[in-house]
């Protein structure tokens, strides 16, 4: 689709008839693949300009920064009977998912979040069933892939 706008001398809009009508801008939408060239010729006095002659514009792919950041690892406690513990992640707007990884490999997973001040908060749990310290790896999911972000020590009494 295009979209042809005419300007006169002086840069304001006019219409395309007008005898102070100066030159056209062309408003071109279309689809463009990474790493392509796009050719542009303009048009003088109802001719168009050879293809040799043609404006050459290179197509790159610019990836966006994403906001991976993990503020804050929170567990409700550090110490207590077995069982299930809250422990609150905060995050940068980006991350997919959390989830605690613990010592015998078993994971909780957790999507769900809520967002405050510009960060998910993710509201995640961990098993902590071994008597002693249990070592709690936290992850987080972004480029759908798993990272590592950080760890906390469970004591079971």
């Amino acid at each position: 689709a295009a979209v042809i706008s005419t300007y006169n001398n002086d840069g304001s809009q006019c219409n395309e008839l007008d005898r102070e009508a100066a030159y056209d801008v062309w408003e071109i939408t279309t689809s463009l693949r990474a790493g392509s060239d796009i050719k542009v010729i303009a048009k003088y006095d109802y001719t168009w300009e050879s293809l040799d002659n043609a404006y050459v514009f290179s197509i790159n792919l610019v990836q966006p920064e994403l906001d991976t950041t993990v503020h804050a690892i929170t567990p409700d406690e550090t110490e207590g009977s077995t069982g299930r513990i809250p422990v609150t992640v905060v995050t940068g707007m980006d991350i997919q998912g959390v989830r605690t990884v613990m010592a015998n490999g078993a994971t909780l997973t957790t999507k769900a979040y809520t967002v405050e001040d510009g960060m998910k908060v993710f509201n995640a749990q961990a098993s902590c069933y071994l008597a002693g310290e249990n070592v709690i790896k936290v992850q987080v999911k972004y480029g759908n892939e798993w990272h590592d972000a950080g760890e906390f020590t469970y004591t079971v009494k």
